[in-house]
């Protein structure tokens, strides 16, 4: 049986084969069984520089460098109150009454027939010139008449105050039941 405590070439032969140098030298407690050496650290490296830089938290952020979208759009030269309204207004459903509806809808018929002729004179080989202006002008009549359709809609909620279902009159909550 070997004992631990001593220490032979044999040893150092075997720790050599390995890539380790010499053995750990065990040392032997006359009450006990053998202990290891202590292990012995080398003090720390020096700390990072304790500039302004450096931020309370060693964490690093979750979102990196990102920034709000008011200081995005304001560096770009973005006015955030417009994007704001901008997509407000597109929250809001356009709700229309039958004949704004009707209007509409015939409008967006004139447009399909004009984009339609403009492809069958594009396909003919044909002048599209007059072709594209009445295209362009039936999108942009299409655009007013929503915007107004919009105003006008949005005039008749704020004097009505409610934009909710509207219910028949004497259909009121139901009471004494």
């Amino acid at each position: 049986m070997p004992n631990w405590g001593d220490t032979n070439d044999n040893d150092d032969d075997y720790c050599a084969d390995r890539g380790g140098g010499s053995a750990p030298v065990a040392s032997v407690t006359p009450a006990g069984p053998p202990t290891r050496q202590r292990l012995q650290l080398k003090p720390r490296s020096a700390v990072r520089s304790t500039g302004a830089s450096v931020s309370s938290s060693s964490k690093p952020s979750p979102f990196g460098a990102a920034r709000t979208r008011e200081e995005v759009l304001a560096s770009k030269g973005i006015d955030p109150k417009l994007v704001e309204a901008r997509i407000e207004r597109k929250a809001v459903p356009l709700r229309l009454s039958k004949d704004q509806d009707e209007d509409l809808r015939a409008l967006r018929a004139e447009l399909a027939h004009a984009e339609a002729a403009l492809r069958s004179a594009n396909e003919n080989e044909m002048p599209e010139e007059v072709h594209r202006v009445r295209v362009d002008g039936k999108k942009k009549e299409l655009d007013e008449m929503i915007e107004q359709f919009r105003t006008v809609n949005l005039e008749k909620q704020k004097a009505g105050g409610s934009d909710g279902p509207r219910s028949k009159p004497g259909m009121g909550p139901v009471s004494g039941r």
